[in-house]
């Protein structure tokens, strides 16, 4: 049964955390684009130089976090640590979490077919 909660843990948990970087990826760089886009036409439109500076610094800021934390974030968590974390203190996070709940749900799946049978 533990290989099974490890099995379920691991891909799901793999699942959640490409998903999630996908996530930043795509937020952070959308807005460093709108950022940067919203200063080159500021630029041409030849306003004061100093608005269209800090919308390009901050929209090339919000690009480089989006690439930095894409690849800051892990696709494998070890379930050993989140096993001896969830003894020592009782903590899971929302991704271990819904992890959890999901092997749960096969766990009762499979209960209730063996109970079937």
């Amino acid at each position: 049964m533990e290989k099974n909660e490890k099995q379920i843990f691991d891909e799901h948990q793999e699942k959640q955390s490409k998903l999630l970087k996908k996530y930043f990826l795509c937020l952070f760089c959308g807005i460093g684009m709108a950022f940067t886009i919203v200063a080159i036409i500021l630029f041409c439109i030849d306003i004061e130089k100093e608005m269209p500076i800090v919308f390009i610094s901050v929209g090339l800021f919000m690009l480089a976090l989006g690439i930095v934390l894409y690849f800051a974030v892990p696709t494998k968590y070890s379930y050993d640590k989140y096993k001896s974390r969830l003894n020592k203190y009782g903590l899971m996070n929302i991704y271990e979490l819904n992890a959890k709940i999901i092997e749960l749900e096969k766990r009762i799946e499979t209960l209730e077919n063996r109970d079937k049978q």
